[in-house]
């Protein structure tokens, strides 16, 4: 469970000292959105993922982040205080791309849950 009281302030304060650069990724963001960019939109999630890494660092966000071309994966998220790690796909995996999935997050001790999003399937 996060705390989400006494990380507020931390985090706001880190978003304050890096205002442009996530100013910059949120226009990008809505822009990729409204236009349906689905690469952009993971490409925006993960330079999220990476800013609050500074704040907030994430156990296995390293371990993530070596292995997204591995798993061909379009795109990292993250709950910003880390109580969530995750890659993102823009096609559905195969079975057997879901089973080595669950096995990657099984060996660096967390649980694995697929959850579909948005209508790019």
């Amino acid at each position: 469970m996060v705390d989400t009281d006494k990380s507020a302030k931390k985090l706001l304060d880190h978003y304050g000292r890096n205002i442009s650069v996530y100013s910059k990724n949120m226009e990008q963001a809505v822009d990729a959105i409204s236009n349906a960019d689905y690469q952009r939109i993971c490409d925006c999630a993960t330079a999220s993922a990476e800013l609050s890494q500074i704040v907030f660092p994430k156990k296995n966000f390293k371990k993530l982040k070596e292995n997204k071309e591995r798993f061909g994966s379009d795109g990292m998220i993250v709950a910003h205080t880390g109580s969530m790690l995750g890659f993102l796909f823009i096609k559905k995996p195969s079975i057997m791309l879901m089973t080595d999935l669950s096995n990657f997050f099984f060996e660096i001790g967390c649980a694995c849950k697929f959850i579909k999003a948005g209508s790019s399937y």
